[in-house]
């Protein structure tokens, strides 16, 4: 129980890891569209699609991670 519990807590603390660089990149990200929005259009559409890409690839980790979580609950109990 104390190593599974162990392992849910460490699952939680790497989400919050990859929410920090996720929203971290995301806003780098805007604050580059901004930068490059007074130049090019074409490369702004560019970056909004690869921050969608890449929003979805994050979304889709985090409810594997919450999935993984709940499987591994469910095993515990």
């Amino acid at each position: 129980m104390m190593f599974v519990f162990a392992t849910i807590t460490m699952m939680f603390v790497f989400t919050t890891i990859t929410m920090m660089f996720v929203f971290a990149t995301i806003t780098m990200m805007f604050v580059f569209t901004t930068i490059t929005m007074m130049f090019v259009f074409a490369t702004i559409t560019m970056m909004f699609v690869f921050t969608t890409i890449t929003m979805m690839f994050v979304f889709a980790t985090i409810t594997m991670m919450f999935v993984f979580t709940t499987i591994t609950m469910m095993f515990v109990f």
